[in-house]
């Protein structure tokens, strides 16, 4: 501090970071209390040069109050020095300011389209600035948006039917990497990243809150998704695109968790999905695949209404040593064979391998299998409120199959469960 006995500023950290602005975080203290001047110092160097708007507010003596200053009109990707600063009408041997400290502006803008790699500088707030305006447009193959541990937030309505971070343009091997994404929009559609014909694409260790979809990706190939944090209506959605990755994440949705509608060759890997915050209304899946060749593999899935993993259609999809448990019925659902099963496999998809599944504490079938072409070995199923295995006549039974607990005498059918 630059005095004692009087009024003082206490450097905070950036709280949002633009391309041509900031927006500040600091305390103010007074050993007097009363009217307090603040304001903070800003420039290139720590001689400053520049100040914002004084702000003039009445604080109670020794009470440190925290206090936001926004500074407009600044450079570019510019790195700033700042402080807070302070006085009151006490004041003697001038203004008491806190330690200098640094922030940089963004290289981009909001809404703007990146044809080079990005790197946060802090968190990025999108104003409430018209319909349809994505946070990032990708413009490149080839780029990274690393947000740097940062934030991407929408206003009330920003982002509205668009998405976050928008690859519409099918950019190839692009990297979304080490960040978050929030806002309050209320449109079902807008996702926190949209992917659409772009192949090879990466999402790494990203953050999603979003009032539509976490993931939203369509067409291409190759794309992945790893150790992802969503909570929004729908957690995951791939459409018709091929080899797919979906591992090491965390979903909790409205919907459905994971969505593969037309994918083929897909990996869903060591995922958690808690459906608790499910609608009691509405029809959700924890993992739905209509696709072909996918695995679904050492998924913790719980507590989803419906289902906890359907397998709707396609061929040859594997579900090996996932764990579910909890699945519920919605209220007064219609009769629907799936509800409350922990793994449902309808008519449908052909081929399909179930192997070292554990199904527990489902308020229908542990596991539900209806379509003959399929083959269970090694799987369990106890305290489920239906049958531990119902399988229809014609599945290959490969053995090592157990259930106990479940409701009735009959723990299986049409495989065997000692």
């Amino acid at each position: 501090m630059a005095c004692t006995g009087c009024a003082a500023g206490v450097t905070g950290d950036p709280d949002r970071v633009s391309h041509d602005g900031v927006s500040l975080l600091g305390q103010v203290v007074s050993d007097a209390g009363g009217e307090v001047e603040y304001w903070v110092q800003y420039g290139p160097t720590q001689a400053y040069g520049s100040q914002s708007e004084h702000q003039m507010g009445d604080f109670q003596p020794n009470a440190p109050r925290q206090v936001r200053v926004d500074i407009h009109g600044l450079e570019r990707s510019t790195a700033y020095h700042y402080r807070f600063c302070a006085q009151d009408g006490a004041q003697e041997g001038g203004p008491g300011c806190g330690e200098d400290r640094t922030f940089k502006t963004q290289t981009f803008a909001c809404g703007e389209t990146v044809t080079a790699s990005v790197r946060f500088t802090g968190n990025v707030q999108c104003p409430d600035s018209g319909l349809g305006m994505p946070g990032i447009v990708v413009g490149a193959p080839g780029i990274e948006i690393d947000m740097n541990g940062f934030e991407l937030r929408s206003g009330p309505y920003a982002f509205d039917a668009a998405p976050g971070i928008d690859n519409r343009g099918g950019f190839s091997d692009v990297t979304i990497r080490d960040g978050s994404i929030s806002g309050t929009a209320p449109d079902l559609y807008r996702a926190g990243v949209l992917l659409d014909g772009a192949s090879r694409n990466r999402i790494l260790h990203v953050k999603v809150w979003s009032g539509g979809s976490g993931f939203d990706i369509r067409g291409g190939a190759d794309n992945e998704v790893r150790h992802a944090d969503l909570l929004g209506f729908n957690g995951v959605i791939g459409q018709d695109t091929a080899r797919l990755v979906v591992a090491d994440s965390k979903v909790k949705s409205l919907r459905d968790g994971i969505r593969f509608s037309g994918v083929s060759d897909g990996r869903i890997v060591r995922n958690v999905l808690d459906g608790e915050g499910t609608s009691l209304c509405c029809i959700a899946f924890g993992i739905r695949v209509d696709g072909d060749r996918n695995v679904i593999k050492e998924n913790g899935v719980t507590r989803w209404i419906g289902a906890n993993v359907l397998v709707a259609s396609g061929a040859d999809n594997k579900l090996l040593e996932n764990t579910v448990g909890g699945a519920r019925w919605p209220t007064d659902p219609p009769q629907q064979d799936y509800f409350g099963d922990g793994i449902f496999v309808g008519a449908f998809p052909t081929g399909t391998v179930l192997r070292g599944n554990v199904a527990n504490d489902g308020l229908g079938d542990g596991i539900d299998v209806q379509n003959s072409t399929s083959r269970l070995t090694q799987n369990s199923a106890n305290d489920n409120a239906d049958f531990g295995i119902d399988a229809v006549v014609g599945v290959s039974d490969g053995g090592g199959n157990t259930a106990s607990g479940n409701r009735g005498a009959l723990q299986c059918r049409n495989v065997f469960c000692p």
